[in-house]
């Protein structure tokens, strides 16, 4: 009987390695609500550029888009630091409405020659339930 119960807390403790290995590979993104992504900066002129967002859900959303943005520079490329803060409630084109798709982006137009700079974009949905998720993504300049 004893064999018997170390066998079961064996194939128990075995179960648990394997089973969040397989549930992270299932669920892209760390949510059943995102399919897809795509961020990057696009030079405007020398002294701007835009900061684009491009997030597919798998489903229809009653909000879907970047919640946030926090612009952050570089002299080495090594320390950061936050420059400007975007948020959704000041650029409502961030967010759109019943959809799976959004695209957008912001602008900044005080570029200096110098400085890397990189946008870390919070990525952000809210199904008809009322449940939300999100995740950040880098985008480099």
């Amino acid at each position: 009987m004893k064999r018997f119960i170390s066998l079961v807390c064996i194939l128990l403790a075995f179960s648990m390695v394997i089973t969040p290995a397989s549930a992270a590979e299932a669920v892209p993104y760390g949510s059943s609500f995102f399919h897809a992504h795509n961020v990057y900066l696009s030079e405007g002129s020398s002294t701007s550029f835009q900061i684009w967002f491009h997030v597919f859900a798998v489903n229809q959303m009653q909000e879907l888009g970047a919640d946030y943005i926090y612009l952050q520079r570089s002299s080495d490329g090594t320390n950061w630091s936050t420059i400007k803060t975007y948020t959704s409630a000041n650029y409502p084109n961030m967010i759109a409405y019943n959809t799976a798709s959004h695209s957008g982006y912001v602008t900044y137009s005080n570029r200096q020659s110098g400085y890397q700079y990189r946008a870390y974009i919070h990525l952000y949905a809210k199904n008809s339930a009322g449940n939300t998720a999100g995740y950040g993504v880098y985008a480099y300049f």
